[in-house]
């Protein structure tokens, strides 16, 4: 088909052409109404779309869950995930992965190979993914946003887990006890206190531990350190949970209230311990004499009583002590510390007489 021929007019020839049709000239009267240009750019788009799902089809697609990928191998690698399939084990332990790349991953932990350097510290790490993420500790990059509280996180799969506490799911229950937790790696954590399993021993009180890092909050209650410091005021902290409470004692924030008497409070646990007071519920049970408590802590101090343990000792003169609060109250004996004046303490008195 041969191209339209264009014609060019000047401005001469549309004001002669204008004077024709005010003459009243019969061509100007045989003349059709001016046409507008047709807008093909709808079109264009449904043509597009349309393109996008042709070419969709074509993909290779699961026929479990309907989604689509862009080559055949990442297909039956997903079909995996339906099937249970695990075609690649290891070597070294009786584990077996549905990848080899998940397999090649495996395979560090026992060599103990860290291939990929951060290059803002001397820390090394055996996935790029897991580097990524450790670099964000330096930036303190945050991508990931929850649209319902705007927290940030550094990690998706710290963001999938914290919109479950607004969902309210737990989808990894205990076969033994059905008490179900937010990620596997609680449960994995909770399935230990049934074994009575404690891997993790403290070297100055012998205490032990279901979870390493629990092990490591608590040797901070002997060498006295706190890595948690507010940037508003000189107070530090053993536990990071806790610097995050006390500065909402800064800005007043008591995010979660009770339904029963309206009193708030600044931590979602502190509120359900609350309600307790009005359910009369105490789900901590002693073993021994029966005796039932509103909070573990409460349960922990107890047992002591029973079996006479004291698992917080003086480093300076030995002395045990069955809590916390009596050791460092014990403590200021050695370094002289009275934080309370004879004001206070009269006005403590006056409170409790």
């Amino acid at each position: 088909m041969s191209e339209p021929e264009i014609i060019m007019v000047s401005p001469t020839d549309r004001n002669q052409r204008s004077n024709q049709n005010d003459s009243g000239s019969s061509r100007g009267k045989d003349l059709q109404p001016e046409q507008k240009p047709h807008d093909s750019r709808n079109q264009m788009d449904n043509e597009d779309n349309s393109e996008l799902e042709r070419q969709k089809s074509d993909l290779p697609l699961c026929s479990v869950c309907g989604k689509h990928f862009t080559k055949p191998y990442y297909l039956t690698a997903h079909l995996r995930t339906h099937t249970g399939e695990k075609p690649h084990p290891c070597d070294m332990c009786d584990k077996s992965f549905s990848t080899r790349s998940n397999l090649i991953r495996h395979l560090r932990t026992h060599t103990g190979e860290k291939p990929f350097p951060c290059d803002m510290c001397d820390r090394s790490f055996s996935t790029r993914s897991i580097l990524t993420c450790h670099q964000r500790t330096h930036t303190d990059e945050r991508p990931f946003h929850c649209e319902l509280c705007d927290k940030l996180f550094r990690r998706n799969s710290h963001l999938a887990d914290h919109l479950k506490t607004h969902t309210g799911e737990k989808p990894h229950p205990c076969k033994l006890c059905g008490k179900s937790f937010i990620q596997k790696v609680n449960l994995a954590d909770h399935l230990r206190t049934h074994r009575a399993e404690k891997l993790f021993s403290c070297e100055f009180c012998n205490k032990s531990f279901v979870q390493h890092r629990a092990l490591i909050c608590h040797m901070r209650i002997h060498t006295g350190e706190k890595p948690y410091s507010c940037e508003l005021c000189d107070k530090s902290f053993r536990l990071r949970k806790s610097l995050v409470c006390h500065l909402k004692t800064h800005t007043g924030e008591k995010p979660y209230s009770c339904e029963a008497c309206g009193k708030s409070f600044r931590h979602c646990n502190t509120m359900a311990r609350h309600m307790r007071t009005h359910t009369g519920e105490k789900p901590y049970t002693c073993e021994v004499c029966d005796k039932s408590f509103i909070q573990p802590s409460d349960l922990a101090r107890h047992l002591r009583s029973h079996t006479g343990e004291k698992s917080f000792s003086c480093l300076t003169c030995g002395k045990g002590f069955t809590r916390q609060s009596s050791l460092a109250v014990h403590m200021r004996t050695h370094t002289g510390e009275k934080p309370y004046s004879f004001l206070d303490v009269n006005h403590m008195l006056f409170i409790f007489c």
